[in-house]
């Protein structure tokens, strides 16, 4: 539906503007050089009111560049572009674009070129639309003599039509042209030998990395798992001779720790306590809490914890 909806607003906008169309096919190669030359882009488009005189002051037709060639057809008056068809050869289309449709490709030349383009509008503000192809590693079967049409309908609402022709040529491939494409494919490939040794490089390191995490995390797990494992009791006792039993029995005599959590006592002397543990063993333990010499009063809770060491 948006599609749909651009493609009429683009015809309301043409529909208002009366153009003096050209017809511009353009190729950046006129000469291909299996082997050597990569890509072969062909590109026809309709190029808006006095294009002609304003990008090549005449309408001269096949306007050669150094590497690619262009042609360019008389002026049309155009007021609705419908579609644009390229051919080869006896007339044997390759590819189409009809609308804001998306351009269809001959089944005969599926899978040997791509096409991208536009019969409603295009990016550039000077063309009312355009059909590129493109040949991937071109060979000599690919030149040909290129047409490609335009139709469209006139202010008087008959159809109006444009057409351009553009040879492109190709030679065979020598000696010189094999060794530099053998050069070039040995340059690439010590490329991505140099590529391939660094990301090999920057794997190993990732991956002694992770290999140390790992590592580390099994210690975690590990001790982690024995602190889980490990019998670790605690509680608190009034200080006085006492015996404190186990809620569950140790394989061996566990290691206690014990520390102050309220002390009160009355004294003009410095204040001595002892703590003993006069007996430990697997099931419980006993302990003697004893006032120093000078001491009147004292009450001491203790917290204790019980470790299987």
């Amino acid at each position: 539906m948006l599609l749909q909806l651009l493609c009429a607003s683009s015809l309301l906008v043409l529909t208002n503007i009366t153009n003096g169309a050209k017809l511009v096919l353009e190729s950046d190669n006129k000469v291909i050089y299996p082997v050597a030359t990569k890509k072969l882009n062909l590109r026809c488009s309709v190029k808006k009111g006095n294009w002609g005189l304003r990008e090549h002051g005449s309408d001269t037709k096949n306007n050669s560049q150094e590497l690619g060639a262009t042609s360019v057809s008389s002026e049309e008056l155009f007021e609705h572009l419908m579609s644009i068809v390229i051919t080869e050869g006896k007339r044997q289309t390759i590819a189409s674009v009809t609308g804001c449709d998306k351009p269809v490709i001959e089944r005969a030349f599926e899978g040997v070129v791509t096409a991208v383009g536009n019969a409603e509008n295009s990016s550039e503000l000077e063309e009312m639309g355009h059909l590129t192809l493109t040949w991937d590693r071109p060979l000599l079967k690919d030149a040909d003599n290129f047409t490609c049409e335009a139709f469209a309908l006139n202010p008087d609402k008959a159809s109006a039509s444009l057409s351009v022709s553009l040879e492109i040529t190709a030679v065979e491939p020598n000696l010189s042209d094999l060794l530099d494409y053998i050069s070039s494919n040995d340059r690439q490939v010590e490329l991505l030998k140099q590529n391939w040794t660094f990301l090999q490089e920057t794997f190993n390191s990732v991956q002694a990395i992770i290999l140390q995490l790992q590592g580390k995390t099994n210690d975690f797990d590990t001790a982690l798992a024995g602190l889980k494992s490990q019998n670790i009791q605690s509680g608190t006792f009034e200080c006085r001779d006492v015996t404190i039993k186990f809620a569950r029995p140790f394989d061996f005599p566990p290691k206690i720790f014990s520390s102050f959590i309220d002390l009160n006592f009355e004294s003009n002397y410095a204040v001595q306590y002892t703590i003993n543990y006069v007996s430990v063993n697997e099931t419980h333990f006993t302990v003697r809490c004893t006032l120093g010499r000078y001491s009147q009063y004292i009450n001491a809770k203790i917290e204790w914890i019980a470790i299987d060491v």
